[in-house]
């Protein structure tokens, strides 16, 4: 026979061999669970159920088989699958704690939301995977505002420095809601220097700064304007911090170049209006009461620009509507205080729906769109039988387009509340020459 018959044959044989003395040698399960192991988290299913199927023969491996299964039913957003293997898996103690949060993620993404929280619970303890249950629960607690108790779990991964830029910047988004701004800004700070090739720095860096600018104080920003993407966002947050140092010609070109980068919008019309205001100058303030009284139209809930323009308006000599820019002012506060104190109430009834319905309503109320959305994002992602209420709800910003008090337009402005309607908002007219 030819060389390269001879060559083939020989090649069959030793690949025979290799596969009969392969077979020959019992496989490692402790090996192959570990392989599997290492594959969930490097998300590769195909690998994890070629070793559950191998592992399937060791009795002993039972337990270790469901949790593996059941985390693969969960990765393919299969909670009520995964629930039943993973109570099963959580019965073997070697393998209880990472079971027990794979079944904690299982009842929050069906909807189980008490359940998940107690199986989170009862992981914390666990020295492997006490901190991983400890992270997911204080999540699941902040998006259904149950603040106090995330807090008390944020404080613990942080002293023990568990991953502190994800975890101090999900602290701050709760120091955001409920308005302990000088707390945020400090934990986004700090997240941001823990991490800074994080892909979200420019979020955070957002988020300090507007927490800077509710406290007026732009002492430790770190030049972090810089790292905003968003030239808009930077000449903004730039005109802010002159502002507060004094320097408001320096305020001016910042918000004209912000302005040159985008649009003039209700939130850099509110930054003309505290320009404008520092100037302490009567005719300025008249000759700005048209631009901030439009963006006070677009965005009637919005306590601070209310209250510039209240500001520019007695600057002004308008009497009139200082008082009704006051009357939305304290309208919008007494709202901010009902919302508060509707969050102490749904904060430890963890499935209340109606409740934070409630909630979301008074925040829209007052100008808390932001928080508005996070409630709502919660409810959609926890309570999904309800959501077609939680979307029809949600819908209902649409109609919080008026002020809550009336406001008579300034003299020589033909565009009044009275007009509006929940269409469209007024342009924007142009700006007083300098």
């Amino acid at each position: 026979m030819p060389w390269w018959i001879w060559a083939s044959v020989i090649l069959f044989a030793l690949v025979l061999l290799v596969s009969i003395v392969r077979n020959l040698i019992p496989e490692d399960p402790d090996q192959l669970f570990a392989e599997a192991e290492a594959a969930l988290q490097q998300q590769q299913p195909a690998v994890v159920q070629d070793r559950i199927e191998r592992l399937r023969p060791f009795d002993a491996f039972s337990g270790k088989v469901a949790y593996l299964e059941g985390a693969i039913f969960l990765g393919r957003n299969m909670p009520l699958k995964a629930i039943p293997l993973l109570l099963q898996a959580s019965e073997s103690n070697d393998i209880r704690g990472k079971a027990l949060v794979y079944l904690g993620q299982s009842y929050g993404r069906s909807g189980q939301l008490p359940e998940a929280i107690e199986v989170l619970k009862s992981a914390l303890d666990d020295p492997e995977s006490g901190d991983r249950s400890r992270s997911i629960l204080a999540g699941m607690l902040s998006s259904v505002q149950a603040y106090d108790e995330a807090i008390e779990h944020l404080n613990v991964l942080i002293e023990r420095n568990v991953d502190p830029a994800q975890i101090l910047a999900l602290r701050a988004e709760i120091y955001l809601d409920t308005h302990r701004f000088k707390e945020a800004a400090a934990d986004l700070e700090a997240s941001i220097s823990a991490n800074e090739a994080d892909p979200a720095i420019g979020s955070k860096a957002v988020k300090m700064l507007r927490a800077r600018t509710m406290i007026n104080d732009f002492s430790s920003t770190g030049g972090v304007e810089d790292k905003l993407d968003n030239p808009v966002s930077q000449n903004h947050f730039k005109s802010l911090r002159y502002l507060s140092e004094g320097k408001l010609e320096d305020a001016q070109r910042a918000l004209e170049q912000a302005i040159m980068e985008g649009a003039d919008t209700p939130m850099l019309s509110g930054v003309f209006g505290k320009i404008t205001a520092a100037h302490d100058n009567p005719q300025l303030a008249l000759d700005g009461l048209p631009r901030v009284y439009t963006a006070c139209l677009t965005s009637p809930r919005n306590a601070d620009l209310m209250r510039t323009l209240q500001t520019l308006a007695t600057q002004a000599g308008e009497n009139e509507l200082a008082a009704r820019c006051a009357e939305n002012v304290d309208g919008l506060e007494a709202i901010r205080r009902q919302m508060f104190a509707q969050l102490e109430v749904v904060a430890p009834n963890y499935d209340d729906v109606e409740g934070r319905l409630i909630l979301a309503d008074l925040a829209l109320d007052c100008g808390e769109t932001e928080f508005a959305d996070r409630i709502f994002q919660g409810l959609v992602l926890f309570f999904t039988d309800h959501e077609s209420v939680i979307q029809e709800r949600r819908a209902s910003f649409e109609a919080r387009r008026l002020p809550l008090v009336p406001i008579p337009a300034p003299p020589g402005f033909n565009v009044s509340v009275d007009s509006l309607t929940n269409e469209e908002p007024p342009p924007i007219p142009p700006r007083s020459p300098k």
